[in-house]
């Protein structure tokens, strides 16, 4: 699991936050110069609801290509919650709608992609490397579980290396839907209104994150030790 860490400590993918919040930065500005004030974003964010609530079918299919781009997960949620409200329905949906967008990312990465990226590496001497059945559970939860790493990132690097469909799908439902519904129905909630909704949802959401944080340290205690244990028989063998 070093190549993780070695990810994760990635001075390429810090930049790439880095970049990407100057960007938004940048956007809010010009947004601003250009005469956008809170009426304006009110009248487009009304619009915006009337077109997806008479046009739920464009929502969903968002909700399914979306995640896969740059674009935070999060906020396509609290719109998801903010038209349909905070319903059971609701949760239904996103959670169809995110196995959908699990799924296709997921085969894109595995197959064309990793493809390509093979017949490039045909060349050198360099190869994919093939982690074992424990370590590709290790690598989606570690993924899943670990804050700051967009969406769309976590399902290309999945998907690239190949675990099995069903193991990853199931893990990724579980852990991502978690969070997702705590969102749906504490978001909407709040734009309904629902003051008791709103603490079930919140307290709901709580529970998910210190559940995942739990989980988190309990994986990166035993990958840690298991490491040492290897190293410490690389050192008797020496």
């Amino acid at each position: 699991m070093s190549a993780l860490r070695e990810l994760l400590q990635n001075k390429r993918l810090r930049l790439f936050a880095l970049i990407a919040f100057v960007v938004g930065c940048v956007a809010i500005v010009i947004a601003w110069k250009a005469g956008f004030n809170l009426e304006t974003l009110k009248s487009l964010w009304s619009s915006t609801e009337t077109f997806l609530t008479d046009h739920s079918w464009a929502l969903f299919l968002g909700l399914v290509i979306l995640p896969s781009l740059p674009i935070p997960m999060s906020a396509l949620l609290l719109i998801a919650s903010a038209v349909w409200g905070p319903t059971w329905q609701c949760c239904a949906l996103v959670l169809l709608a995110l196995a959908l967008n699990l799924t296709w990312s997921y085969w894109v990465a595995a197959y064309p992609a990793r493809n390509l990226i093979e017949k490039f590496l045909a060349r050198t001497r360099f190869k994919i490397p093939s982690p074992s059945t424990a370590d590709q559970v290790q690598l989606i939860l570690l993924l899943r579980l670990t804050p700051g790493i967009p969406f769309f990132l976590h399902n290309y690097i999945l998907g690239f290396l190949r675990p099995p469909f069903v193991l990853y799908l199931a893990l990724s439902i579980v852990l991502s839907g978690a969070v997702a519904v705590g969102i749906v129905l504490t978001g909407g909630a709040l734009f309904k209104g629902e003051g008791k909704m709103a603490l079930f949802g919140a307290f709901f959401l709580v529970l998910a994150v210190l559940v995942v944080r739990l989980v988190r340290k309990r994986i990166l205690r035993k990958t840690s030790a298991r490491e040492d244990s290897q190293d410490s028989a690389t050192d008797t063998a020496d």
